[in-house]
C-alpha cells in the first residue's frame, strides 16, 4: 500500500491510518514525517523514518529501525533490535533477544533486556538496567551507567 499527498505539497495536511494485517506477513514502513505507533505485529518489523517520534508495543520477531530525527520508544519486542539513530532518545523496555544500537545524538535507556546490548554512540548518556552483557563499542560523550547486568563488561 502506498500512500502520498498529491505533488509532494504538505500545507498541514494529515494522514491517520490504520492497518490490520494477517499475523504471516512482516511488515515494512517507509514515513518522511510524523508520528508512527506500531503495536501487535507477529511477523517482524522494518520501519525507515526519517521524522518523528516512534512507539512501538507487542512486536514479534526482528525489529530494524532507520531513523533520522524523533524518540524511538518500544516494549514487549519479542527477538533482536537492531536501531541506526541519528538524532533523538531511545528507550526499549522487554526485550527479548539482543540489542544494537548506532546512535549519534541523544540519550539511551534500555530496561529488562534478555540478551546482550551492544551500542555506539556518539553523544547522550546510555542507563542499561537489566541486560544478559553490556558492550560499548564506542562512546564519544555522555555518562554511562549499567545495573544488574549479568555477565562482565567486555
Amino acid at each position: 500500500m502506498i500512500i502520498q499527498f498529491n505533488n509532494n505539497t504538505y500545507n498541514n495536511e494529515r494522514i491517520d491510518l490504520e492497518v490490520n494485517m494477517p499475523p504471516s506477513l512482516a511488515l515494512l514502513v517507509d514515513d518522511r514525517s510524523g508520528d508512527i505507533s506500531i503495536s501487535s505485529v507477529s511477523n517482524g518489523l522494518t520501519l525507515n523514518d526519517r521524522s518523528g517520534d516512534i512507539e512501538l508495543s507487542n512486536i514479534a520477531r526482528l525489529v530494524r529501525i532507520e531513523d533520522r530525527s524523533g524518540d524511538v520508544e518500544g516494549k514487549n519486542l519479542r527477538d533482536n533490535v537492531f536501531i541506526n539513530d541519528r538524532s533523538g532518545e531511545i528507550q526499549l523496555k522487554d526485550v527479548l533477544g539482543d540489542i544494537t544500537i548506532d546512535d549519534s545524538s541523544g540519550g539511551i535507556r534500555a530496561k529488562n533486556i534478555s540478551g546482550v546490548v551492544t551500542v555506539e554512540d556518539s553523544s547522550g548518556d546510555i542507563n542499561i538496567d537489566g541486560a544478559a552483557d553490556f558492550r560499548l563499542k564506542n562512546d564519544g560523550s555522555g555518562d554511562v551507567r549499567l545495573q544488574n547486568i549479568k555477565r562482565d563488561l567486555k
